[in-house]
């Protein structure tokens, strides 16, 4: 992102993946792994769409910030390992990973998923979360 100062290890994770637009997801998905719900929202777009699979969407930075208060009063810390990840023609990158989700009371839970992310510049304008999160609250 545009101004940022912070030096993103993100070159070590992942590193078989690269590109400006996985670079872009590569460090939403570490602001993600910080718990830090205020930077994670700096990569939307202010009218953004965001779906964490069959949970209401959030339409905003604020509501997706709002939403994840009960995750977080779940999880301790998530882990992003990611599989694959493919640009459509019309530039959606698809996503294809394993997210390990830590719980407060220790249980450990590694699900799988696949995003899909459209981008408006170089912020995400739209991210669907195609996820079984159940588990992880049951």
């Amino acid at each position: 992102m545009a101004g940022e100062t912070w030096e993103w290890p993100h070159t070590k994770k992942w590193p078989k993946f690269s590109g400006e637009k996985v670079d872009i997801i590569k460090k939403m998905f570490l602001a993600g792994e910080a718990m830090n719900v205020n930077n994670f929202i700096k990569f939307y777009t202010d009218d953004c769409y965001y779906q964490f699979g069959n949970f209401p969407p959030a339409r905003t930075p604020q509501e997706i910030a709002d939403s994840s208060s009960g995750f977080l009063e779940k999880c301790e810390g998530l882990h992003h390992s990611i599989k694959n990840i493919w640009e459509a023609s019309d530039g959606t990158m698809i996503c294809e990973m394993e997210v390990t989700y830590v719980g407060h009371d220790g249980r450990v839970h590694t699900l799988p998923c696949c995003d899909t992310i459209k981008f408006e510049g170089d912020k995400v304008k739209e991210l669907r979360i195609y996820m079984d999160i159940n588990p992880l609250f049951s």
